[in-house]
């Protein structure tokens, strides 16, 4: 009965060591295949020269002998050829309206070629020439030629006025006594803002109704009156 018993217990213990290595060995095989392929998605394995043998390794724990050639691949292949262009898909629905974009500028122009005749420029400030536009704000141009033809005269001067309702922007050619000024041109700029329709206009006088001084009567050409329509405009004082 002893010796029965003996051989029960040797037999125990055998177990309990083989069960204990069987631990071991299951976790060193886990081990190994949690770092196969290793964190760059790479396989490392050892090739056996002698008999052609391969067998995959963790080079974190294990390398290959001598007599063994060490080769490694990825476990992500290369990427192959960009494949066909697939078909068309549906056309998608129509996109919200949207919004408005800013208004483009607009350009009005009006030219006389020759005006005056015989009488010339006005005695007086009279228009000799306007331009009709509609409402909005406008930066308005004119220019207009003078020539003074007579040479017996005490002196020369013209003045001109670019008016827009209550906008005025005023020049002045020649002088008032003892010049010899035969022709000139006066150019006028302002900023206007037409509530309605409205006229910019170019009123004129070589004050050939004053006697004295006795002023040169003149004519004038190439009046040009331009107004170039805006968004927006400031219009005030200049810095000093």
């Amino acid at each position: 009965m002893h010796v029965f018993a003996s051989r029960i217990g040797r037999l125990l213990a055998t177990r309990a060591r083989t069960a204990a290595l069987a631990l071991v060995v299951v976790a060193a095989v886990g081990a190994a295949y949690a770092s196969i392929p290793d964190s760059n998605g790479v396989i490392h394995g050892c090739y056996q020269k002698n008999n052609g043998q391969l067998r995959v390794i963790d080079p974190a724990v294990s390398s290959c002998s001598d007599s063994e050639t060490p080769l490694q691949w990825s476990q992500t292949g290369p990427q192959g050829p960009q494949g066909p262009t697939g078909p068309q898909g549906p056309e998608g629905p129509q996109g919200p309206e949207g919004p408005e974009g800013p208004s483009g500028s607009t350009a009005f122009g009006g030219f006389m070629e020759v005006g005056g005749g015989s009488e010339g420029l006005p005695d007086a400030l009279a228009t000799i020439g306007e331009l009709q536009l509609p409402p909005g704000k406008y930066a308005i141009f004119a220019k207009i030629t003078i020539d003074f033809f007579e040479s017996d005269s005490d002196a020369e001067r013209a003045s001109c006025r670019l008016i827009a309702g209550s906008d005025v922007d005023a020049g002045r050619l020649g002088t008032n006594g003892g010049g010899d000024v035969t022709n000139g041109v006066i150019s006028l700029t302002l900023l206007h803002e037409f509530a309605e329709d409205g006229f910019a206009e170019m009123v004129c006088t070589d004050f050939g109704g004053i006697d004295s001084p006795d002023f040169a009567d003149a004519i004038w050409s190439d009046l040009r009156i331009t107004a170039i329509k805006l968004d927006s405009f400031e219009n005030g004082p200049l810095l000093q």
